[in-house]
């Protein structure tokens, strides 16, 4: 991300504004559920398994993986 920086600075703009919206996304999503703790995340996911393929996706562009928005 740095050399986006370096490069363009709407690029990491961009970025960061996607980057917000995938964590509001997690935030949002855990209020709705009402899960405040990590252990509550285990009933959350077996019970719905899409809620769990969507953390997961989301968590994995959070951390960078390559298909992902931020591996760039």
């Amino acid at each position: 991300m740095i050399s986006a920086l370096l490069n363009s600075a709407s690029v990491w703009f961009y970025y960061f504004i996607i980057y917000c919206i995938i964590n509001f996304n997690i935030i949002v999503i855990l209020g709705s559920y009402n899960v405040y703790y990590i252990k509550q995340l285990s009933k959350l996911f077996s019970f719905n398994k899409k809620i769990k393929f969507f953390f997961m996706l989301n968590f994995l562009s959070l951390g960078g993986l390559p298909p992902f928005l931020g591996f760039f």
